[in-house]
Parts: C-alpha cells; sequence; structure tokens
C-alpha cells in the first residue's frame, strides 16, 4: 500500500526523499502560465484595435482572431514557455534517468544538475535537445489554441443566435 511505501522510502533515503524533485516541479508550473499570458498579449497586441473619435480620445475596439492567427500565436507562446522553462526541464528529465539507472548520484538535486551542466557545458549545456521538445510541444499547442478559438467563436455564435446577447 501507499502508507508502507512511503515509510519504507523514508527509512531507506531519509525523509528528504519524499520531497525531491517537488520545487523543480512547482516551478515548472509557470510553464503553461506563461504559455497563456505570452498568447494573450500577442492576441490583444494583434486584435485590438485603437482609433481616435472627433474629441481625440481613444476607443478599442477588440477584431476577431483568425484561425492562422490562433494558430502562429499559440505556436509563438508555446515556444517562449519552453525556452524560458527548458533548464528545468532538461535537469528534471537528466535526475529522473539518474534515479532509474540506480547510478551513483551525479547529481544531489535541480540545481546541483542545473550547475553543472553550466560548468561543463555553459547556457549550450541547458538547451541540449530542446529542438524536439520544441518540435514536440509547439504544434500540439498551435493546434490546441486553433481548436480553442474556433470552439469560443461557435459558442458565441449559438449564444448569440438563441438567446440574441453576446
Amino acid at each position: 500500500n501507499v502508507f508502507r511505501e512511503v515509510m519504507h522510502i523514508a527509512k531507506k533515503e531519509g525523509l528528504s526523499a519524499l520531497w525531491s524533485g517537488t520545487l523543480a516541479s512547482l516551478l515548472l508550473v509557470s510553464n503553461p502560465v506563461i504559455q497563456f499570458f505570452t498568447y494573450e498579449q500577442c492576441k490583444q497586441l494583434f486584435t485590438t484595435k485603437t482609433t481616435r473619435n472627433k474629441t481625440t480620445r481613444k476607443q478599442h475596439q477588440q477584431l476577431a482572431i483568425t484561425p492562422l492567427q490562433a494558430f502562429v500565436m499559440g505556436a509563438f507562446a508555446k515556444a517562449v514557455a519552453t525556452v524560458v522553462t527548458y533548464p528545468l526541464i532538461l535537469a528534471q528529465a537528466l535526475m529522473r534517468l539518474q534515479r532509474e539507472k540506480k547510478e551513483d548520484t551525479t547529481f544531489r538535486s535541480t540545481w546541483d544538475c542545473l550547475q553543472q551542466l553550466y560548468k561543463h557545458g555553459g547556457i549550450q549545456a541547458w538547451y541540449a535537445g530542446m529542438d524536439a521538445k520544441l518540435l514536440q510541444t509547439v504544434l500540439t499547442a498551435a493546434f490546441t489554441f486553433l481548436t480553442y478559438e474556433e470552439i469560443v467563436k461557435i459558442v458565441q455564435e449559438s449564444s448569440r443566435i438563441m438567446f440574441g446577447t453576446y
């Protein structure tokens, strides 16, 4: 059972082992936050039309987003989020690999892993293999945002037709 396993780990590896990798996982929550923030900022930048009326007051009008815009902005947003968080993703993967192979402890923590990578290869070492990660995630995010925006349009149009609102 779970309780027995937790006790086994605590006895064998110490209490700190139960929380190993938690900080990196919590920091990686920032990936979708960065992704959605970037997407919304791009969306606002490219779909807000600012005009001046006769009294020189600015008026903002929200323009519809095209499927191509949603696709490109979704891809861009995911690329930004991946570039920002990739060193942590890499460190977490290396730590997991180290545990699975049951090798002598090369990396004591995520921070130690990042330090050693930097020491042996500089910033480039933090981004080794990122091209594959980008290929894996960017297209998925692009299609996700494209689909999301199209569903929003359908729901808004349906609401307008059914209730005469929106």
